[in-house]
């Protein structure tokens, strides 16, 4: 599929400074949009590479972004395309269950919320890493009533506006585990 000329990508204009430094983890959306449209989201992953931006993601991401996979070949190039782009898989241990998992069901319920089990463990790992942030484009799994909004970029393309949020905690609201993950 050839992109047009009018699809662009609008960043933020203080979106590296915002993430130096720091993990993004990306969700399942950046990836089929990485697909769809890789020459406007390339420039993106080599910038956040040059601006010491560490692009990481979890296996259930990468499950739920391969689920969809036909044949042997379509689930093969799904997993090249995550390795090509990610620097960094984090895991799931059991601290971000025994951390994490009791105060986010209480923040979502609250709210009446009910989100996947892919997003909920993406908040949990964003809970207790400080220096974690997490990419997404769905908001409504993510509030602003319990993630803070960091940075933002806009994908302009032929049929659509998309607008990806950066989320994290803030340092006061995050349940935070030493040593599960070696930043």
């Amino acid at each position: 599929m050839s992109e047009k000329k009018h699809e662009q990508l609008f960043l933020d204009p203080e979106f590296f400074q915002a993430l130096h430094n720091k993990h993004l983890l990306l969700d399942t959306s950046f990836f089929g949009d990485y697909a769809s449209h890789p020459t406007l989201l390339i420039e993106f992953v080599e910038n956040c590479k040059k601006n010491d931006v560490i692009l990481a993601t979890t296996m259930p991401v990468v499950t739920e972004f391969t689920g969809g996979s036909d044949t042997p070949v379509i689930y093969k190039s799904k997993i090249e395309l995550v390795k090509s782009v990610t620097e960094y898989f984090l895991p799931i241990s059991a601290n971000v269950f025994q951390t994490a998992v009791p105060w986010l069901t209480e923040q979502y319920g609250q709210i009446g919320k009910a989100i996947s089990m892919t997003d909920f463990m993406l908040a949990a790992l964003i809970n207790i890493h400080p220096d974690l942030c997490l990419l997404t484009k769905n908001p409504q799994d993510f509030p602003t009533s319990v993630f803070k909004v960091k940075t933002y970029f806009l994908l302009q393309l032929e049929r659509a506006l998309q607008v990806y949020g950066v989320y994290c905690f803030e340092q006061s609201t995050a349940t935070q585990v030493s040593g599960d993950i070696p930043f």
